[in-house]
């Protein structure tokens, strides 16, 4: 006879019971589809954000200015006659098939199925405190454990917030607590939305925003994802802390807006094909952003990080630009875009110095879900294609090609794994990756994207190990509420 806590377990670990409940709920979305699907046009509310910590239902406190939404309901909860007090309630149930042929240029294959589950609530007290708290399920269906992938259940979020309206429409909010954190572009501090499990920090943070500027401190530790129920814990060989500032458009000289910020991060084991050992190293960081007319886009971000690893000194750096020039007359609204990116890497071994970039927390998918390529020793040129195949379908193509930044360093694997040594090759061409990710945006709540890599390596990776070429097939379905 199986008993409560076995039958728990089992509803757990099992997988296909797992796969077997997605397959039912997707059952019961079709059903519902038609009714989900109406809530686009002009009078919809505003879409889910990445950051779900950071969304408003403060519209709906006396009826909803928009069209009804079937989960209304749950995302303003009034606690008292004023209303000056609510619950919100979400989450997302996000299943995923993927394939790989030929991982890691090597010749091993695999098809798995992956999900997230995540449930999250806030308790408003009036204008001043907040109340916030997310739980994380992940899993993987093999029996090896998967880094940011499995995790039965554990807290991703957890934090309390005081905000204290100041003069000229100004505010000073504070956040103490387990925490999400991303700034700019995500080029250096990200929430890993690729995997089962994002990123979170156990942090304290302080941000003053007005019209013009917002200014943020910050002090935490990430937090290292156990493969159990509730074990989850700050990393306690790591501090990183910071600043950030965000100047708006208009106020400096010169189109789009700006982005000052100084992070320092300070973590007792590092390794690098130079070697492996302690380091404090910090950042300043520059970021240009924004629009000329309504057709051209621009992004740039420039990085420089120096402080000490072992008894090296530091001295390396970033520059990553990204422009988009949309033709949104034409039918399909054609945008191209073109990214570069330098980011440095060791010149030499042994000399005293490390000029290895390190990318702290940055996204994992930036060249794509194949995450096969870090943004270490790089030099990459990226031109894409976006089309608007309908109101709700959008087909994206796109072609990187890498070199390594610098000889003598080897080539990384997110976040920060060498899979090739560099010295053992005088070639600088990794090779080059072709892809499309076709997203259906089903109303609000679904979304359905297929992504597909192809990546032919190139002479470094056929002169360093096994050459083959990978093929990455993914295809995730988002039901958000």
């Amino acid at each position: 006879m199986i008993s409560n806590s076995d039958m728990i377990g089992l509803l757990v670990t099992d997988y296909r019971l797992q796969l077997l409940g997605v397959l039912l709920l997707l059952c019961v979305f079709s059903d519902v589809h038609d009714a989900l699907a109406q809530d686009n046009g002009p009078n919809t509310p505003p879409p889910y954000i990445i950051l779900r910590a950071e969304e408003n239902y403060e519209y709906l406190r006396n009826g909803s200015p928009f069209k009804r939404d079937i989960f209304d309901p749950i995302k303003f909860i009034s606690l008292n006659r004023e209303s000056s007090a609510f619950l919100t309630f979400g989450g997302e149930l996000r299943p995923r098939f993927r394939f790989v042929d030929n991982e890691n240029w090597g010749t091993r294959s695999s098809g798995l199925y992956s999900q997230r589950i995540s449930l999250h609530g806030a308790l408003t007290l009036g204008p001043r405190v907040r109340f916030f708290s997310e739980f994380y399920h992940g899993l993987l269906s093999i029996k090896a454990k998967g880094f940011t992938e499995d995790d039965n259940l554990d807290v991703h979020q957890g934090f309390i917030e005081s905000q204290f309206p100041l003069k000229n429409e100004s505010s000073l909010r504070i956040r103490i607590g387990r925490q999400e954190l991303s700034y700019g572009s995500a080029r250096l501090v990200g929430i890993r939305e690729g995997p089962n499990m994002r990123r979170s920090f156990d942090a304290a943070r302080i941000v003053y925003r007005d019209k013009k500027v917002s200014l943020e401190g910050f002090l935490g530790s990430e937090v290292v994802i156990g493969f159990e129920a509730f074990d989850n814990k700050r990393n306690e060989d790591m501090i990183f802390w910071g600043f950030f500032t965000q100047v708006n458009e208009g106020v400096l000289p010169g189109l789009g807006a700006s982005q000052f910020y100084f992070f320092t991060f300070d973590v007792q084991n590092v390794f690098y094909q130079e070697g492996q050992g302690e380091e404090t190293r910090y950042t300043l960081g520059f970021r240009r952003f924004g629009k000329i007319g309504a057709s051209f886009q621009f992004n740039s971000e420039l990085m420089v990080q120096f402080g000490t690893f072992g008894s090296n000194e530091i001295f390396a750096a970033a520059l990553q630009t990204d422009f988009y020039y949309g033709f949104y007359e034409m039918n399909l609204k054609p945008v191209i875009g073109l990214k570069v990116d330098y980011i440095s890497g060791d010149r030499e071994m042994g000399d005293g110095k490390l000029n290895t970039f390190n990318p702290f927390f940055a996204n994992p998918t930036y060249f794509g879900l194949i995450t096969q390529i870090a943004p270490i020793n790089l030099f990459d040129i990226h031109p894409s294609l976006k089309l608007e195949i309908s109101d709700n379908v959008e087909l994206v193509m796109d072609w990187d090609i890498y070199w390594r930044a610098n000889e003598s360093d080897g080539v990384y694997a997110p976040p920060r794994f060498l899979t090739r040594e560099g010295q053992e090759s005088q070639s600088r061409f990794i090779g080059h990756q072709i892809g499309t990710v076709i997203t259906y945006q089903m109303g609000r709540h679904i979304t359905w994207s297929t992504e597909m890599s192809y990546f032919v390596p190139g002479s470094f990776v056929g002169e360093t190990g096994p050459d083959e070429n990978i093929f990455y097939l993914a295809s995730t379905l988002s039901f958000k509420f």
